[in-house]
């Protein structure tokens, strides 16, 4: 909320900065990752349950990458095979309510880098996303 409200305030300075969605910005995570319980704590039964859903359709449309001075791509995760171009993930749908439905989306924000690997392998850790190698990041950059 702190952010939010900061991000809509004009007296901060802070309205130019970029909120990107990272991946407990998603219904299915943060149900069960404690963001709905601590709304649940510090709001009345109805009032969580408003905040939440409200929250949540913020989350849908938040972007999931920014690009910075025409060279450096900011994401919460990391790149992925799908990542052909720019407009690839401009094309990524909004409100996108079902991060784990679209691949690119789920790179963006559920991939992981790993040193030692070169290409990509999918991600026995998370069960979810893809890893991928120092290779794979030096072509994309």
């Amino acid at each position: 909320m702190l952010l939010f409200s900061r991000k809509i305030s004009s007296q901060t300075g802070f309205h130019k900065t970029i909120l990107l969605r990272g991946n407990h910005e998603a219904r299915e995570i943060n149900y069960t990752k404690g963001f709905r319980a601590e709304l649940h704590r510090k709001f009345e039964k109805c009032q969580a349950k408003d905040l939440f859903d409200k929250f949540n359709d913020v989350f849908n449309h938040m972007p999931l990458s920014c690009v910075i001075g025409r060279r450096h791509l900011c994401v919460h995760g990391g790149i992925s095979p799908r990542l052909t171009s720019l407009d690839a993930i401009c094309r990524i749908p909004k409100p996108l309510e079902r991060v784990d439905k679209n691949a690119l989306g789920c790179d963006l924000l559920w991939a992981d880098f790993k040193e030692e690997l070169e290409g990509f392998e999918p991600n026995p850790d998370r069960d979810i996303s893809i890893r991928f190698g120092m290779d794979v990041l030096e072509q994309t950059m």
